[in-house]
């Protein structure tokens, strides 16, 4: 049985108002301080460039173990608290369930697309 490293990369596209965090691995206990790490960059951005929206691209998200599950919801919080807010987008059926299913993300604060949640945003 072949075994999988369990890892978690970022990284952040800046265009104010926009951030796009793209994420590439596996959300877990494990990876947690990077989550964490991400956290801090990106209310960093929020506060010093003036970012207002985020964009979390799960496109290379291969999976979330159930205890990955509380560091996107306090990530999400925060950058609410910032008085930003989140988007999420090209999330696999899987993920995009089990998010719904913790109440971490509705349906309406996701997109199936980079480009659609872009637009979710122009205008705003």
């Amino acid at each position: 049985m072949e075994k999988t490293e369990i890892s978690l990369s970022f990284t952040i596209s800046e265009k104010p108002p926009l951030l796009v965090v793209s994420f590439k691995g596996i959300f877990s206990a494990i990876t947690s301080p990077e989550i964490e790490k991400c956290q801090t960059e990106i209310l960093s951005r929020l506060t010093e460039h003036g970012a207002k929206y985020v964009i979390l691209n799960f496109q290379e998200v291969t999976a979330i173990h159930i205890n990955g599950i509380p560091p996107i919801h306090r990530l999400k919080k925060a950058v609410r608290d910032k008085s930003g807010t989140t988007r999420l987008c090209t999330v696999s059926p899987h993920v995009r369930k089990l998010l719904l299913d913790n109440g971490v993300f509705g349906i309406g604060e996701m997109s199936d697309t980079l480009l659609t949640a872009l637009q979710e945003f122009q205008g705003k």
